[in-house]
């Protein structure tokens, strides 16, 4: 398609508010005869205002520039650039009555859609020739989040009321930048983005459901890694009830850290649902959880430990020994016939012998693993301090005293009461 026929038809569905029509025409890839002062040309003849004429063209020839490129490996970085900046003239003019109504948050989220994908295999071709490549000035990534901070910052300061207001840009521009922050780690940058959504209520509601899901997703991911399990649940079960395909991808995401947050509240999936969702990695920690199995725990952290650094749970599945502990050592008090004093001594050899219950290639017991007397005290003292025990230690008898009412609390009864200390 000559450029001239396509600015043509762009500007006409600008100005007919044609927002399926604009999407279709910034994915066309065949435009040909790219030359800006062609669209300055034609730009010049629909839109009176010099700044939204300046704005328009260099926005629209970034775009096709962006659009004959996209396609090419090789190209990716100027693809990007080009991307970048068409984007950045866009949101320059996204208060003028050039994008007036609320159409336009559809190519909002697009946009937004669009920078997020590119940035990645940009990455990947700027760490190889970062030292001699002139097409970026940095890295895709850093310009890619900046870029949505710009859209989610423009849309912001539109004055219009909700739901038809061009403001509602912003929640997809937070969706993608938590997205990406989440994946580098980075999920305290994320702090102003859910601050900002939890007082625009009157906007959110408006969304549409899976955009929704995604907000309470990166939400709850972001209460889970700040210890406050319970809003986590809370956030991560509104981000089920909105997702509308359960096979989907996302879906599996939203289980990914579901599942194991559910483990840390004492709910603990059937085997037949983790194989479902292929968590191979959770189904012996959860058998491993109920039944106080020390052995099995610590051999599949052992052999799962890069896939949870790899998620950014690793130091998050490490707590749920406490589940595994608090469960050995019921086990031992319900074969001491739930006598309340129990021998120190019963409950290293208890603790010790666990450990040497699952034989396995990725983990090997050691005398290191083992634990004393006075390892044991230490290590009840801690579930005591956290709630998983109720009791005390005499250390001149050498004894657990445990409580007669409720000497191991329900796992949601001590996250509800102790959950930043565990």
């Amino acid at each position: 398609m000559d450029v001239s026929i396509w600015i043509e038809k762009l500007l006409a569905s600008f100005e007919n508010c044609e927002v399926a029509t604009i999407i279709k025409l910034i994915k066309e890839p065949k435009i040909t005869n790219v030359r800006e002062d062609i669209i300055g040309m034609k730009v010049a003849q629909i839109i009176d205002d010099e700044d939204d004429q300046k704005n328009f063209t260099e926005f629209a020839f970034n775009l096709a520039n962006y659009l004959i490129l996209e396609k090419s490996q090789m190209e990716i970085l100027k693809a990007f650039s080009f991307l970048d900046t068409a984007i950045r003239r866009y949101m320059t003019f996204y208060r003028s009555s050039v994008v007036s109504g609320s159409w336009s948050i559809k190519l909002i989220e697009t946009f937004c859609k669009m920078i997020s994908n590119i940035a990645y295999p940009a990455e990947n071709k700027y760490q190889k020739v970062k030292e001699e490549t002139k097409d970026v000035a940095e890295s895709p990534l850093k310009m890619a989040k900046t870029c949505l901070e710009n859209i989610f910052s423009k849309c912001q300061i539109i004055k219009e009321q909700f739901p038809d207001s061009r403001k509602m840009g912003a929640f997809y521009a937070v969706i993608h930048v938590c997205e990406m922050y989440f994946k580098e780690g980075k999920f305290r940058m994320c702090l102003r983005f859910i601050d900002w959504v939890n007082k625009m209520q009157d906007g959110f509601e408006h969304l549409p459901d899976y955009v929704k899901s995604s907000y309470y997703y990166y939400e709850g991911l972001l209460y889970l890694f700040r210890y406050k399990y319970l809003e986590s649940e809370k956030s991560m079960n509104l981000s089920v009830k909105n997702c509308t395909k359960e096979k989907d991808k996302f879906f599996r995401n939203i289980q990914l850290y579901f599942i194991p947050l559910n483990m840390m509240l004492g709910i603990f999936q059937e085997e037949e649902m983790l194989e479902k969702f292929n968590f191979p990695y959770y189904i012996q920690i959860s058998k491993a959880c109920q039944e106080g199995s020390l052995g099995m725990f610590e051999a599949e952290m052992a052999k799962y430990e890069n896939k949870f650094l790899k998620i950014g749970i690793f130091l998050f599945m490490e707590k749920l020994k406490n589940i595994v502990l608090r469960n050995l050592f019921k086990k031992a008090y319900e074969a001491n016939q739930s006598n309340h004093i129990n021998q120190i001594e019963t409950l290293v050899d208890q603790y010790n012998k666990s450990l040497e219950d699952v034989k396995s290639e990725d983990y090997t017991v050691d005398e290191y693993d083992k634990v004393d007397k006075i390892g044991m005290e230490c290590i009840l003292s801690g579930l005591i301090y956290k709630g998983y025990i109720k009791g005390y230690i005499s250390n001149e008898k050498s004894i657990l005293v445990l409580s007669k009412k409720e000497p191991f609390p329900e796992l949601r009864a001590v996250v509800e009461t102790n959950g930043h200390n565990i």
